[in-house]
């Protein structure tokens, strides 16, 4: 009980995030759970983790952070469209592809793309996602349409990386 106190502060601490949309949630109904306020910190931030996402949910739900962050998530997050949807699809996507359930996983990921062509994260997921699954002319299509967006040198330097992998002859 003392680690999720530890953590249930650490979630609501604003300066974490750094982000001045963060500052109205505690007083928005709809974000009536930790889990809920910690979906709303994740698709306001700056600069996201969904690493410290997963491991701050655990800590609220003592496992099944998945489950509960899907539910919440779409209950909340995708059927308004308040918070960030292109954002919000992806992460779906994340959390089914961490339950095996990649064609769903994929599909997300597309409507976060449709949402916002420029999302890296969204486009990066769905990149690796048909990479690994051996569908390499669509890794291909994703590595190229990434390049058109990326500015950051070291992600263009790993979409190119992937791009001359995918090329090589087997």
């Amino acid at each position: 009980m003392a680690v999720a106190g530890v953590v249930s502060a650490s979630i609501l601490d604003r300066t974490r995030y750094g982000n001045e949309q963060l500052a109205g949630l505690e007083s928005d109904p709809a974000l009536t759970t930790q889990t809920s306020r910690l979906l709303a910190r994740y698709l306001l931030s700056d600069d996201p983790s969904f690493e410290m996402l997963m491991t701050e949910a655990r800590a609220i739900t003592g496992g099944g952070a998945e489950e509960a962050l899907l539910k919440h998530l779409d209950k909340t997050y995708l059927e308004d469209g308040k918070y960030a949807p292109d954002r919000s699809h992806c992460l779906k996507g994340k959390l089914l592809s961490q339950r095996g359930e990649y064609q769903q996983a994929a599909d997300e990921f597309k409507l976060a793309l449709r949402k916002n062509p420029a999302n890296h994260d969204a486009r990066k997921s769905l990149t690796l996602l048909y990479f690994s699954a051996g569908s390499y002319d669509l890794a291909e299509e994703q590595v190229e349409e990434a390049l058109k967006y990326e500015t950051d040198e070291g992600q263009v330097g790993f979409y190119q990386a992937l791009l001359q992998k995918i090329r090589q002859p087997a």
